[in-house]
């Protein structure tokens, strides 16, 4: 993509250096106004520099907001690498997945719909391998694990959630049609209980997000126990383990 030509041409480390200082300004705006509070003049003004230098780094807005999403998911993508990185049981991973997924845009569901529900977000999940590369000090080791670089590598959610269930089926947990089942109950929950959460986005206290969390858990868990293959254990059972 251009981008990609864009930011890897002739980087220099002070290229770098500007780079994340209008990352971070853009960031601290999101983080306050909101990402419809972003404006080139207002990103320039809290990094300390013009709005004529933006643009030799930037070709336009939507750029600099597709890698400033990102710089508000590390901590996502830093969970959700370790625990695709653990030794736990395939399912339990699936689950604990979904639900850091859960934790986070509950807490932010404005970066995250646009992050992974949005017209830009097939753009923003091809940013997200740029991004690990061009700022590696803000993930954690297992962000390059075969299973997080697998992951990251796919532009799509639903190309994700796919790669994330496939071990279960593989496993012989689920079946292939019950796995997809799974996958968009799984997605109808979570986008319901997001909207609950949007619409007191900022007001929004601990008690709501730990309700908005407490109801995934018993309903996705229900759900995912009754879809399971004759035999296999339940979740409370491989949690007990």
């Amino acid at each position: 993509s251009e981008m990609k030509i864009m930011i890897f041409k002739n980087l220099t480390k002070k290229k770098q250096r500007v780079i994340s200082y209008f990352i971070d300004a853009a960031t601290k705006i999101v983080n306050t106004e909101g990402i419809q509070g972003v404006s080139i003049r207002k990103v320039a003004q809290e990094a300390g520099y013009n709005s004529a230098t933006l643009y030799n780094y930037f070709s336009n807005l939507e750029q600099l907001l597709e890698l400033t999403v990102i710089n508000c998911i590390t901590d996502y993508l830093n969970e959700l690498s370790d625990i695709l990185e653990s030794k736990k049981h395939d399912v339990l991973r699936f689950l604990e997945a979904w639900e850091c997924y859960c934790k986070y845009s509950f807490s932010m569901p404005s970066i995250f719909i646009y992050v992974f529900a949005s017209s830009f977000s097939e753009r923003i999940l091809e940013n997200i391998k740029i991004f690990v590369h061009l700022f590696p000090n803000k993930f954690q080791p297992s962000i390059t694990s075969a299973r997080a670089s697998a992951l990251l590598d796919l532009n799509s959610t639903q190309a994700r959630n796919n790669a994330l269930i496939q071990p279960c089926i593989d496993s012989g947990y689920f079946t292939q049609e019950k796995g997809a089942d799974i996958l968009t109950v799984g997605t109808i929950l979570h986008a319901g209980l997001l909207y609950r959460m949007s619409m007191s986005e900022g007001q929004s206290n601990q008690r709501e997000l730990d309700n908005a969390l407490a109801d995934f858990h018993k309903y996705y868990i229900d759900y995912i126990n009754q879809k399971r293959n004759k035999g296999y254990p339940t979740i409370e059972e491989l949690l007990l383990k």
